[in-house]
């Protein structure tokens, strides 16, 4: 019986550990995202910046890690009323190469959605270097 319980502790553990490293790979990087509408952009992300965009779309936020599978994201440059919303971001099942997660739109919009993101390369466009040191430079 000890043994039995010290066997299904151990996997676990190792089942969580592994989850927790790989959700590391999702906090920076470049990504393929394809909603379930199959509208399809490309998401580069840094710690605590993002930049999504396709030919008719850039979005650059900030977003802040609530856990290792969450976070918040706030759009910097707003267009919209909708940007101006929080959108809670949970990463639910996560894979070798790609994993999903379910956007919730709060503040008065009763909005889900699903996407699949599949991690395409580590680097980060110049572009996106550029718009995260400008965005330090101004909050400074």
């Amino acid at each position: 019986m000890i043994r039995k319980l010290f066997f299904l502790l151990t996997i676990f553990t190792l089942i969580f550990s592994c989850k927790k490293l790989r959700s590391e790979e999702f906090k920076k990087g470049t990504f393929k995202v394809t909603s379930n509408d199959s509208t399809t952009f490309i998401i580069e992300r840094f710690n605590n910046f993002q930049l999504k965009y396709n030919t008719n779309f850039n979005e650059f936020s900030k977003i802040k890690w609530v856990a290792d599978n969450a976070y918040l994201k706030e759009v910097i440059n707003k267009k919209n009323k909708f940007d101006s919303l929080t959108f809670n971001v949970k990463l639910d099942s996560i894979s070798k190469k790609n994993f999903h997660y379910e956007t919730t739109y709060i503040k008065e919009v009763n909005l889900k959605f699903t996407s699949k993101l599949i991690k395409t390369n580590d680097s980060l466009s110049d572009e996106f270097i550029t718009l995260i040191r400008t965005h330090k430079e101004r909050a400074k």
